[in-house]
């Protein structure tokens, strides 16, 4: 079914990228089909450690420490108040942000301390992943949006091993690539203030990147 009917596009957002882009190499090498890829804030991983990005070795406990760390400094901006206080400082009081994830809305309300462990752990897998994946060429238009407030981050991550605007990608896209920058960071940039613009303009670049010759 999927050789008579492709999909047009794949679409992924932060790990989801690199899955969008092996599933669509693999469309391309079994059904000869060649779906549009469309990235969205994802840093390619071997282009990463070819500029010499170290991605550590965590286990289960030092992974829910260093989620908490980055959860909670960017629920609180970086500052160290009593209520994050612990968290920051590495101890990992899971209940605690859990709530405050919550408060943020960056999880479901529904979502219970037993459904954030398996996200733990499923992050965990899914970073294992993603550090030891390597592109095949990709023969695909590609789509590259990317947050305009990490630029800076960007480069340095890449450390001219690769384009920021198209975020380590371009020794492996081989067809034709559209980039486009939206307003925020890797989180604001889908569920931030900015939110409702970058909509717009995600949207709009979309249907033109599927439909080049149509009315939108």
């Amino acid at each position: 079914t999927l050789k008579a009917n492709p999909p047009n596009a794949i679409l992924g957002y932060s790990l989801g990228g690199v899955i969008a882009a092996e599933i669509c190499a693999f469309l391309h090498q079994y059904t000869g089909a060649t779906p549009k890829l469309i990235i969205l804030d994802t840093l390619c991983p071997s282009t990463l450690r070819e500029s010499g990005h170290n991605f550590p070795d965590y286990d289960i406990k030092s992974w829910t420490e260093r989620v908490v760390q980055m959860r909670t400094a960017y629920i609180n901006g970086g500052k160290t108040d009593s209520e994050y206080k612990n968290n920051i400082n590495g101890k990992a009081n899971r209940l605690e942000v859990l709530g405050a994830m919550q408060r943020q809305g960056i999880i479901s309300t529904a979502e219970t301390l037993e459904s954030f462990n398996q996200y733990l752990k499923n992050g965990l897998r899914q970073y294992e992943a993603y550090r030891s994946y390597t592109p095949p060429p990709l023969q695909m238009p590609c789509l590259i949006a990317r947050a305009g407030e990490q630029e800076e981050a960007i480069k340095k991550l890449l450390n001219a091993s690769g384009k920021p605007e198209m975020l380590g990608w371009e020794n492996c896209l081989q067809g034709q690539v559209t980039t486009i920058e939206l307003k925020g960071d890797h989180v604001s940039m889908i569920r931030g203030k900015d939110k409702k613009d970058n909509d717009k303009v995600l949207a709009k670049s979309i249907l033109s990147f599927l439909q080049p010759n149509g009315k939108h």
